[in-house]
């Protein structure tokens, strides 16, 4: 049964977004309502026009009718189109160095929780600052008006091909999706779901159908693994497979449903193998069946087995095997054998071990190394660059944002004779794994792939000549003042909010302050003050945030590291806005927005799915740019400097890492290396003057993943 008749804003702006605006109730009229005239007048002030469709549909309706559709959708078109007169900051910038923090807290407070549609920002009102009434320049954009019912087919249309998308799925449009599906009780039903994380939100969109007995068998035929099949119970439960698993609880399943889940398990099992893949999350499995009482449906014979199996948890599966010779050297490397990519997960626990000989545990995993993928061994060669360098352990989790876990790390440092033995090892292993590869004579390698880590995954491999890839290290300008700035537009029919922030640290990692909205002021203890919050970017110009610094103040104070974010509170995807994001160096400091000339570093934040993006980090003392680009876990009550990811991110990119020229020298068996550049048929490098793009030959040969066992 349908819960309610009326859409919420999101619902509205999505359907705006397709050139719909939604007539809730509709009663008609018995004669021509020229209302409907009055109403298209008011929307064509905005920017907008009705079809002929439209106006014909709103001719027939009441005076009731109108009005409500008026009020509906007049201050949704309004915010949209950004017709707005606003406060700027810049241009009294920086009187914030002589507000008191009483005042300030007061603008700040004010500002996010009393803004009105006129009044977007916050200012010393004894400072006269000209309004700026800039509007979009655009042509109108017409519309058409659709009724309650075919508002939901319409949507129902669009969040299918989200799920059906090869992207995943942005926090803010799932819950969307989510809420949509269970309010309105409407099943969505698309072809396939190519992302696993869209999967998990497909089964969150269910929990109405659960409820009213229309979840069927047909809905886990997007579920091609066990562990699919527990993330969607995991989904249904308001849980996430990646966070949290050990300490989840799962809720309890009608009957029906639990018949279901367990037909599809009993399904997937095709071998007693697979009882590994449970016994990775032993403890969360045991509580899945616990909760779908597996016990009570011998019928479904392999996963009653293989549930009887866990529960008794003697002898089974490849991991006990392990177990059962952990002391025993020759048995033991006989075993990681078998599975190359299990070998080079425990490389450090056998390194560990006082009683194994390290030559013959290097020796082993030599023979078998070029069964494990390219980019797991880089990663180790990483892992073992940094062995000894910290008492704790970061996980990173990557999916739609980039998060991190941090716990104590308690193992036994290793002898730096160790260590050199295992980076030894992995670029034999890696050299003579290329060694097959197409011959290539003469080839120059660009100086510059030094300051380019070799990228963990196929995305941070994409590059233009134009943008600068995660890791990428730029060289900076040694004069006084620095400008970090963040430009962006309103994009079609949406007003769009950026907030640039810049987090400070010092040598030790330790955090010293933040320039933002929340705190614009806090380091005028080294002459830096942030510009002011703009809400909305109109015009041609759009707008600006940037932060100044003065950069010899800011090395007596301490500072060594900035980290800049950049978040979207207006819910879009940088890679819909695009904005661009750089720094600027003067001798003086800068009185206008922008000096081109002062420009040193300008490129574009492009994420799919991210509403926080921690753009890039300056090491001051070094002076260098450390390009990021990475998307951060984000929530709309927090801000970049009570983000612990955004800490954790800073202190993941200082590790030491292969950089592509190393990595590209391992590659002597197929590849002639030229010194001079006169002398070169090829070269191989990430600027105009290579002729063989190095990201990208590394991603046509050198980081496609073999099968890891």
């Amino acid at each position: 049964m349908m819960k309610t008749k009326v859409l919420n804003s999101d619902l509205r702006n999505i359907l705006l977004k397709l050139n719909y605006l939604v007539l809730d109730e509709s009663k008609k009229s018995s004669t021509i309502n020229n209302n409907a005239l009055l109403i298209l007048n008011s929307f064509r002030s905005l920017g907008y026009s009705l079809s002929k469709d439209a106006i014909d549909i709103l001719s027939n309706q009441d005076d009731l009718s109108l009005t409500n559709f008026y009020h509906a959708n007049f201050k949704l078109l309004k915010n949209s189109v950004c017709d707005i007169s606003h406060n700027i900051f810049y241009k009294n910038f920086p009187y914030l160095a002589k507000m008191s923090d009483a005042d300030y807290i007061i603008r700040a407070y004010l500002h996010y929780m009393s803004a009105t549609e006129s009044d977007f920002g916050f200012i010393d009102n004894t400072l006269k600052v000209n309004k700026r009434k800039d509007k979009i320049d655009c042509q109108a954009h017409i519309l058409d008006v659709i009724k309650f019912e075919d508002a939901l087919l319409i949507l129902k249309d669009y969040f299918t091909k989200q799920l059906e998308s090869v992207n995943s799925i942005s926090y803010p449009l799932a819950i969307n999706l989510i809420s949509f599906s269970n309010t309105y009780n409407i099943k969505l039903e698309p072809k396939d779901i190519p992302f696993k994380e869209n999967i998990e939100i497909y089964f969150a969109s269910l929990k109405t159908s659960l409820a009213n007995k229309s979840l069927s068998f047909d809905d886990f035929k997007y579920c091609k693994t066990l562990h699919d099949v527990l993330r969607c119970y995991i989904s249904l439960s308001k849980g996430s497979y990646f966070i949290n698993n050990s300490k989840f609880k799962f809720i309890s399943l009608p009957r029906y449903a639990r018949r279901l889940f367990l037909n599809k398990l009993d399904s997937l099992i095709m071998t007693d193998r697979q009882i590994d893949d449970i016994l990775k999350d032993r403890f969360l499995w045991l509580k899945a069946f616990e909760y779908l009482h597996v016990f009570e449906y011998p019928k479904y014979k392999k996963i009653y087995h293989f549930a009887n199996l866990l529960r008794n948890y003697k002898n089974i599966g490849y991991n006990s095997e392990l177990n059962k010779y952990k002391d025993n050297e020759e048995k033991l490397l006989d075993l990681l054998s078998i599975k190359p990519g299990v070998f080079a997960r425990n490389l450090d626990m056998l390194l560990r071990n006082p009683n194994f000989n390290k030559e013959n545990i290097l020796a082993s995993f030599k023979k078998i190394g070029n069964q494990v993928s390219n980019k797991v061994l880089v990663e180790l060669y990483n892992f073992y660059l940094n062995r000894n360098s910290s008492s704790t352990r970061l996980f990173k989790i990557v999916g739609e944002y980039v998060s991190y876990t941090e716990i104590e790390d308690n193992r036994a440092n290793l002898d730096e004779k160790t260590i050199r033995l295992v980076l030894a090892t992995i670029e034999e292993i890696l050299s003579s794994s290329f060694n097959n590869l197409p011959k290539l004579d003469k080839v120059y390698l660009d100086p510059n792939l030094k300051y380019l880590p070799v990228p963990s995954n196929n995305r941070n491999t994409s590059f233009s000549f134009n943008n600068y890839i995660y890791g990428q290290q730029i060289k900076l300008e040694t004069e006084k003042f620095i400008r970090i700035f963040t430009n962006w537009h309103n994009i079609k029919n949406e007003r769009v909010d950026v907030d640039l922030a810049v987090e400070i640290f010092d040598a030790n990692l330790k955090y010293i302050t933040s320039l933002a909205w929340h705190n614009m002021s806090g380091g005028k203890f080294i002459e830096a003050y942030h510009s002011g919050d703009l809400v909305t970017a109109p015009g041609e110009n759009g707008a600006s945030e940037f932060v100044d610094l003065n950069l010899e103040e800011a090395k007596k104070g301490g500072v060594k590291y900035l980290i800049v974010t950049n978040t979207i509170y207006t819910g879009q995807s940088f890679a819909e806005v695009k904005p661009y994001c750089g720094v600027m160096f003067t001798e003086n400091r800068l009185k206008g927005i922008f000096n081109p000339k002062a420009v040193k570093i300008k490129s574009i934040l492009t994420h799919q799915s991210a509403n926080m993006v921690a753009g890039f980090i300056i090491d001051i003392e070094n002076m260098s740019l450390i390009w990021l680009d990475t998307p951060v876990d984000f929530s709309y009550y927090s801000t970049s400097a009570t983000n612990l990811n955004v800490k954790f991110i800073l202190n993941d990119t200082l590790k030491n890492k292969m950089n592509l020229y190393d990595f590209y020298l391992l590659h002597k068996g197929h590849i002639e290396f030229v010194d001079d550049i006169s002398k070169a048929n090829n070269i191989i490098g990430i600027n105009n003057q290579a002729n063989i793009n190095a990201l990208e030959y590394l991603t046509n040969f050198f980081l496609s993943a073999n099968n890891i066992n």
